[in-house]
Formats: structure tokens, sequence, C-alpha cells
């Protein structure tokens, strides 16, 4: 059987993983891209710290943080960038894509 992970043990792993893997934003890309896969806000996400994640969840999170960790942008894996407040939608035009 699985192991049923909360937003809070998450949360806790993917930083340090983001950490050891050099990125300098490790919380803030953590927290971002959760509650993308969760479509959560970041405040919803501190209010449901104790929150158990499906498996579907817990895994499409999992590759959300292994591009993070190869250093994709998250702006290019959520599709936005918050500019002023207002979402900005990205359009994923990486190195590995074509114009």
């Amino acid at each position: 059987m699985k192991k049923q992970y909360t937003v809070r043990e998450l949360l806790s792993i993917s930083t340090q993983y983001l950490n050891e893997k050099g990125c300098v934003s490790a919380r803030l890309d953590a927290e971002l891209l959760l509650g993308h896969v969760l479509e959560m806000s970041r405040i919803d996400l501190y209010l449901n710290l104790d929150k158990p994640l499906t498996s579907k969840e817990v895994d499409a999170y999992r590759e959300c943080i292994g591009r993070r960790a190869r250093r994709e942008p998250v702006a290019y894996i959520t599709g936005t960038k918050e500019f002023y407040s207002l979402p900005v939608f990205c359009d994923a035009c990486g190195p590995d894509s074509s114009p």
C-alpha cells in the first residue's frame, strides 16, 4: 500500500529536494507547483496543510517537481506567470521546442 502524503509533507520533501538541486527559490517553486496541481492558491495550501492527496495528485506533482529540478522555469510548467497580481499566460517554448 502506498503512503498517503499530506500537503505539508510534500511541501517539505519537495523544498528540500529542490534546494539540493540548487533552486534558489525552492519553497516558492514547491508551493506554486503544488498549487497548480491541486488548483489552489498558495494561501489555500496553508489552510489545507493536513489534506491528504490522492496518488494521481502526487504523481502529477512529482512530474512537475522533476521538471523544475531540471531547471525548467515554473512559468513553463504551469503555463502562467504572475505580473502585478495578474496572470500572464505563457506558451512553453523552451530550448527543446521548435519555433
